[in-house]
C-alpha cells in the first residue's frame, strides 16, 4: 500500500517538472520588450519603484508582490539578484521566479547559489528556474542538489511521506525535471543518476525522465524494471505507461511473472493491458 502512496506523491509534484519548458517559452525575448540594460542604477520608473519598495517596505508580502507585479523587465536584473538575499523566504522565492521568467544568462550563477537556500521552497524554485534558463553550467550543481535532496527525503513510501516529506520529494523531483530540460548533457546526467547506489536518487532520476524525456527513455525504463528497489520498478512501469512502447511488452510480462511486490505487479498488469489495447 505504501508504494501506491509514493506513486501519488510522484503525481502530485509532476506539474513542477513540466513547468520549466513552458516558462522558458514565455521567457523568450521579444523585440518590443524593455532595453537589455542590466545596470543596478536603472532609470526605468518601474524598476526604481521596485528598488525603493524592497529597501523601505517592511511587509514581506508586499515586497514579494512588488516583484511579481513588475513583469518581465531586463532592467530589473540586478535588483532581482539582490533580492535573492532578502531576509524573508517569500521575497526570495518571488525573486527566483522572476529571474526564471527573465531567463537572463547572468542569473545562472546566483540561482545556482540559491540551491543552498535554507528554505525548501526557495531552493526548489531555484532548481526549476535553472531548468528554464537551460544553461549547461547548471548540470553539475543540479545533479548534486538532486542527490542531496533525494537522500534527505528518506523513504518516500514510509512515515515521512505521510508527515511532510512531499516538499523534499518535490525538490529532488524538480531538480531531475530541470536536468531533463538541459539538452543532451542533462539527459545523460539523469541516465547516469540511474546507476547511483542510493535508491532514493534513482527514484528521482526515473521521475525526471518520465516528465521530461519519456519518449527517448524507453530502454532506460525497461532496464529499471530489474532494479532492486520496488519504487524504482514502480516508477519505471509508470514511465512505460506514458510511452506505450510495444518493445516493453515482453519485459513487462516477465515482471508480472517474477514481481514479488503486489502493487508493482498490479501496475505492470495494468500497463500491459494499456499497451496491448485491451
Amino acid at each position: 500500500m505504501h508504494l501506491m502512496t509514493s506513486l501519488l506523491v510522484l503525481l502530485s509534484v509532476g506539474c513542477c517538472l513540466c513547468a520549466p519548458a513552458e516558462a522558458q517559452q514565455r521567457g523568450q525575448p521579444k523585440e518590443s520588450q524593455q532595453p537589455s540594460s542590466t545596470s543596478g542604477d536603472s532609470t526605468d520608473p518601474g524598476v526604481k519603484k521596485l528598488k525603493a519598495t524592497l529597501q523601505k517596505e517592511k511587509d514581506p508580502k508586499r515586497r514579494a508582490e512588488a516583484i511579481s507585479s513588475l513583469g518581465r523587465n531586463e532592467e530589473a536584473l540586478e535588483v532581482l539578484i539582490a533580492a535573492l538575499t532578502d531576509r524573508h523566504p517569500q521575497v526570495r522565492e518571488a525573486a527566483v521566479a522572476a529571474l526564471g521568467d527573465l531567463a537572463h544568462p547572468k542569473a545562472v550563477e546566483p540561482l545556482i547559489a540559491t540551491l543552498n537556500d535554507k528554505d525548501p521552497e526557495v531552493k526548489t524554485a531555484a532548481a526549476a528556474a535553472l531548468g528554464r534558463l537551460r544553461d549547461p553550467k547548471a548540470i553539475a550543481p543540479l545533479t548534486a542538489f538532486l542527490r542531496k535532496e533525494a537522500l534527505a527525503g528518506g523513504d518516500l513510501g514510509g512515515k515521512k511521506a505521510r508527515t511532510g516529506s512531499k516538499v523534499v520529494a518535490a525538490s529532488a523531483f524538480t531538480a531531475a525535471g530541470a536536468l531533463g530540460h538541459l539538452g543532451e548533457e542533462g539527459f545523460e546526467a539523469l541516465a547516469a543518476t540511474l546507476r547511483d547506489p542510493a535508491p532514493q536518487v534513482r527514484r528521482s532520476a526515473v521521475v525526471g525522465l518520465i516528465f521530461t524525456a519519456r519518449d527517448r527513455s524507453v530502454d532506460l525504463f525497461i532496464a529499471a524494471l530489474k532494479d532492486t528497489d520496488a519504487l524504482v520498478r514502480l516508477y519505471a512501469v509508470s514511465g512505460l505507461a506514458t510511452t506505450r512502447a510495444t518493445r516493453a511488452l515482453e519485459p513487462l510480462r516477465s515482471l508480472v511473472e517474477e514481481e514479488t511486490e503486489p502493487s508493482v505487479r498490479a501496475k505492470a498488469e495494468e500497463v500491459l493491458q494499456q499497451i496491448e489495447g485491451r
